[in-house]
């Protein structure tokens, strides 16, 4: 009890995560189509250890607090970041009329453990809707170290062709790097399911999308959970 209490108390006067925080305004808001958001960001100093893939806290209303967003892309050297924000709840949806270029910023992190494998000779990327970022951050990385990735397979899982976003520059990425696209269509192909998208135990699974379809695909394939990789959004 004493151990909650103290952390409790650590959380409520903000002292988590301090030493993590970096201010920054916003240069650039960029509407994607299909509800999505592309907000960039200009960083004072440079997130120290980010690895593609993580995400962090982002506070753009101090009234509303910080928000969990995986980055798209990331340049140290300008100190620019950019995220691909889809317009689901209450707080997402009304961004795209609130935000301006030039109002501040807080980013707290990196965190989280979705960052690319190493090692592995085959893998199974799975991206469901805005999922979708997390690899395309992977892809950037690879296509300016100029690795290739011949045994990758990328299934990019939305409801139609419209809802597709950044496929121009996925088609382009997973052309440069040799990574496999798999397009699936809700509306075409049916709900995606782990034998449609190729799960089985031999190869390990990195999936980023809603938390039901992480689940449906890892009780159809019988994954154990260190085959199964995603990251957990559900911090309340």
């Amino acid at each position: 009890a004493l151990v909650g209490s103290l952390a409790a108390l650590l959380s409520l006067t903000g002292l988590i995560g301090r030493r993590r925080r970096y201010r920054g305004q916003i240069t650039a808001l960029r509407p994607q189509g299909n509800g999505v958001l592309e907000l960039e960001i200009q960083l004072d100093e440079w997130l120290k250890g980010y690895q593609p893939g993580q995400f962090v806290l982002l506070t753009l209303d101090p009234r509303e607090g910080a928000h969990p967003f995986t980055i798209l892309a990331g340049d140290a050297a300008s100190g620019r970041l950019r995220f691909a924000i889809k317009g689901l709840g209450d707080y997402t949806l009304g961004l795209s009329d609130r935000l301006r270029v030039g109002d501040p910023v807080t980013v707290e992190g990196p965190y989280g453990r979705f960052v690319r494998p190493v090692g592995e000779t085959a893998e199974c990327w799975i991206a469901g809707g805005i999922g979708i970022t997390p690899f395309v951050a992977w892809l950037e990385d690879a296509a300016a170290s100029g690795l290739m990735l011949p045994d990758v397979r990328l299934h990019y899982c939305v409801p139609s062709a419209d809802a597709a976003v950044y496929l121009a520059r996925l088609e382009q990425l997973c052309g440069v790097t040799g990574v496999k696209l798999q397009l699936h269509f809700d509306d075409r192909d049916g709900r995606p399911t782990a034998d449609t998208l190729g799960c089985h135990q031999e190869v390990p699974v990195w999936f980023c999308g809603p938390e039901a379809m992480a689940r449906s695909l890892r009780r159809q394939a019988r994954l154990r959970a260190s085959r199964f990789h995603h990251e957990l959004f559900s911090f309340r």
